[in-house]
This record gives structure tokens, sequence and C-alpha cells, in this order.
């Protein structure tokens, strides 16, 4: 079994220190996935950035903006002519 990167693992915990518990596992899964990656040479380890997966996701899951979506539903208006 070849090597885990342990700088940037320990990276990984750093920054996820505070963080909610949708964004630690979904950061986990995306840097398990990535490492994947990088053993079978899909992408270079360079690529594997910790502070963007965090920053990325904590973005799309860490914030409110998922609770300010709109009901599309709701608000259907009838534009055809009577």
């Amino acid at each position: 079994m070849e090597k885990i990167p342990t700088k940037k693992a320990e990276s990984l915990i750093s920054a996820l220190k505070g963080k909610k518990p949708v964004v630690i596992i979904a950061c986990v899964v995306i840097f398990i996935v990535g490492i994947f990656a990088v053993k079978k040479g899909y992408i270079a380890e360079d690529m594997l950035n910790v502070d963007t997966i965090v920053s990325f996701v904590n973005g799309a899951l860490g914030s409110d903006s998922t609770k300010a979506a709109v009901d599309t539903a709701a608000h259907v208006i009838d534009s055809l002519p009577k």
C-alpha cells in the first residue's frame, strides 16, 4: 500500500476545526476520492488542494444559502391569455 500524504491530511484536520458535521464528512469523502485519483494517476498530487476543498464545501453546505432557496411552485404565474 502506498503512502497517504500525511501533511495534506494534517492540514485537512486543522482546516476542519469548528466546521459543521456535514462539511466535515463531505470534505473527508472528497479528500479520500482525491487520494484515490492521485494513486490511480488521474490527477497530479499538486491538484489535491485541501484549502480549496474546504472553502468550496463550506461555501456550498456550510452557509445559510440552502435555507434561502425559493419555492418556485408557489410563484407560478399563468401567462396564457384568457
